[in-house]
């Protein structure tokens, strides 16, 4: 039986960010744009990424749809961004420096070139058909 991830406590995400950001920092040791580092990032929270953006399609776009159709809604049993996660073919991240009403701030911009083949599947169904 497939497990279905679900969004994860504040507790469970703050570990799982302190997780990655020490796998990310062992794979950015090798290469500074070595994709490698930000497929691996992106491989282990694809299962949290598609909930948590299924859950805002959803959320956000079905009140607007019944408005205009009634009875149309997601069927979310069947409702995934599928198994493969974005890939990024270049990356890098830069350092950049922002003025903010309490002072200056250093932020950290991750750039580079995204990249999904996935198989995305959005469900609709009518009710009454």
């Amino acid at each position: 039986e497939e497990v279905v991830p679900s969004l994860l406590t504040p507790l469970e995400l703050a570990d799982e960010v302190k997780r990655l950001e020490r796998e990310v920092a062992f794979l950015r040791e090798k290469s500074d744009r070595d994709p490698r580092w930000g497929n691996t990032l992106a491989a282990s929270v694809w299962s949290h990424v598609s909930v948590y953006a299924l859950s805002v399609i959803m959320d956000e776009l079905e009140p607007t749809l019944t408005a205009e159709i009634s009875g149309l809604y997601f069927d979310r049993e069947n409702c995934h961004l599928g198994g493969r996660p974005v890939r990024w073919d270049d990356i890098a991240i830069i350092r950049a420096s922002q003025d903010i009403p309490e002072g200056k701030i250093e932020n950290l911009v991750l750039t580079g070139h995204l990249a999904w083949d996935g198989e995305l599947s959005i469900c609709m169904r009518l009710h009454g058909v």
